[in-house]
């Protein structure tokens, strides 16, 4: 039996109900998936089982299992597992959304999202995977390679690496025989109560006032990478794991005259439209 199968087979027999997340990088994706993770039911957060480094849906099973395990219930359990659409394929998205409870999408202003984006990037690129050493205020002289990078590069062809593409993708090819719930990033930090008690009455979960400011369950990351950070001290990751709720933030995007003529366009032929139309529909 492969890994997958042994999961179906736990969802089947009510031992776990699968909850997805899915998003962009930068989204607030992680922040909701550890939100999660503090409500009424046995719970477990799973974050990225598919990655740069996996796109294997045996592997991600694999992965969810050895996190049940870890945890050894002794009743049901909720898994909620969050994904950059990126890193999911067509058939695989079916395969998990074939034995998932719920789908959450999240979605944040790409103006905003594309500056924190790559800010993190150019970190990446002129320090090393996972600093942190180069601010927001600092990132012009960075934002040609941060745009040649996402244009084209073994991580990133086309602007793969922003998501919105994949994210389109997958959410326009979703079932009905699951609830679908689109999040934005923004009005989850503002008003983090209200939008978090609206999503547990659609997915089915308990909603807690642990999930708004009382973080403390652990959670397992599987997208460690290749960076010598651990996922508290990687720039990508560390304000998250560290944060014990939402906390709300201003952040303000780079103007658009200021980014290369590439990225622009990206943000409003490709990403605007993408929001445009998922906003609509967000809590």
């Amino acid at each position: 039996m492969s890994s997958f199968e042994h999961l179906a087979d736990m969802v089947s027999a009510g031992d776990a109900q699968l909850i997805g997340v899915y998003g962009i990088p930068r989204s607030i994706s992680t922040a909701l998936g550890r939100s999660l993770n503090e409500c009424q039911e046995t719970s477990i957060y799973v974050n990225e089982p598919f990655n740069r480094h996996n796109r294997s849906l045996d592997v991600a099973a694999l992965s969810i299992l050895g996190a049940i395990e870890k945890v050894k219930p002794d009743g049901p359990i909720t898994v909620i597992t969050k994904n950059m659409a990126t890193y999911i394929d067509d058939c695989v998205f079916r395969d998990i959304e074939s034995i998932s409870k719920a789908n959450v999408w999240t979605i944040r202003d790409p103006e905003v999202q594309m500056t924190s984006l790559m800010t993190r990037i150019a970190n990446d690129l002129s320090v090393e995977t996972g600093a942190d050493l180069i601010t927001q205020d600092e990132l012009e002289p960075y934002l040609d390679a941060v745009a040649a990078f996402l244009a084209d590069s073994t991580l990133s062809a086309d602007f793969s690496r922003t998501g919105w593409v994949a994210l389109q993708r997958l959410y326009s090819q979703q079932g009905d025989s699951i609830p679908s719930t689109v999040i934005n990033g923004t009005t989850l930090t503002t008003n983090p109560e209200a939008t978090l008690r609206r999503l547990c009455g659609i997915i089915g979960v308990g909603f807690s006032s642990r999930m708004v400011n009382s973080w403390g369950d652990e959670y397992t990351n599987i997208n460690v990478g290749s960076s010598r950070f651990t996922t508290e001290d990687n720039a990508w990751t560390k304000d998250v794991a560290r944060a014990d709720g939402f906390h709300q933030t201003h952040r303000s995007p780079l103007p658009l005259g200021l980014l290369p003529e590439s990225v622009r366009s990206h943000i409003l032929n490709v990403a605007m439209p993408v929001y445009d139309k998922m906003r609509l529909t967000a809590l």
